[in-house]
């Protein structure tokens, strides 16, 4: 795995956890009839629905892919036998 795949992983850990979150405090504001938590239980789902997704815009600036790092990347790949390409 690459620097990139591992910091892709924790962020959609981070995005599972926040689902969690999610799910708690919605079915709080259910029982509370709290708008000010139903509406905070909706900015959480979105932002845990982002990062389960994989969060690409902040991968993409953690890990800006140059040609030269795509290429690091898929060679690590390739030598490590997690990727086959069929021609």
């Amino acid at each position: 795995m690459t620097p990139r795949d591992v910091f892709g992983l924790i962020i959609r850990t981070f995005g599972l956890i926040g689902f969690g979150s999610w799910l708690y405090l919605f079915l709080m504001a259910l029982a509370m009839g709290d708008a000010r938590l139903f509406f905070l239980s909706f900015i959480i789902s979105a932002v845990a629905g982002y990062l389960l997704k994989g969060a690409p815009l902040l991968l993409e600036f953690c890990y800006s892919s140059s040609r030269e790092s795509r290429w690091q990347e898929v060679h690590a790949r390739l030598s490590s036998g997690g990727e086959r390409i069929s021609s």
